[in-house]
């Protein structure tokens, strides 16, 4: 959250310098909108950019993180999982699954040498059995994804408007100052 908060002060900065440079320029044959499109809004892509990047690696961290729970309470019933069968597991609970690479990253500790899509046991019924035999905490474990992605996106968007607000806060000022003048 801490990045977030710093990439939204640096938008910020991007932003009063934006407004600074309009007060300089003001009565000069400065094309304003071409500037702001070449030079301000390609660095607010950049910077937007990064928060999605961050917000993506929140949620794949989270998501990691209750597989390997998951896993290490139940590895016996994980440790014929193949990467596909953890992925539609992890959609099937979560409604997201992270990367293959995190997958393997997750399954190959644990692996034996049979998986689910090697010895004839369909993927879809060995999850359906982990669900209704073993798992019966899965809204629970749902709702505990959601609730962390929902905190998470809240906060981010807190800062967002944090940071619009200081925007409009700036704005204000330099309009002010331009009235005294």
């Amino acid at each position: 959250m801490l990045r977030v908060a710093a990439l939204n002060r640096e938008k910020e900065n991007i932003l009063e310098g934006f407004l600074i440079e309009i007060e300089h320029r003001r009565g000069s044959n400065w094309d304003m909108q071409q500037y702001y499109l070449s030079e301000v809004n390609p660095k607010l892509a950049r910077i937007g950019g990064k928060i999605s990047g961050q917000t993506r690696q929140f949620k794949h961290t989270l998501i990691t993180q209750i597989l390997s729970q998951l896993i290490n309470n139940h590895l016996e019933l994980f440790s014929a999982f193949s990467c596909l069968a953890m992925s539609f597991f992890s959609l099937n609970l979560l409604g997201v699954c992270p990367t293959k690479k995190s997958i393997l990253s997750l399954i190959k500790p644990i692996s034996d040498k049979k998986r689910l899509t090697e010895n004839g046991q369909g993927v879809e019924d060995k999850v359906k059995e982990l669900f209704e035999h073993h798992l019966t905490n899965q809204v629970l474990i749902k709702e505990l994804f959601d609730m962390q992605m929902l905190h998470y996106q809240q906060q981010v968007q807190a800062l967002s408007e944090e940071s619009r607000a200081a925007y409009l806060q700036i704005k204000q000022e330099l309009n002010n100052q331009k009235k005294e003048e």
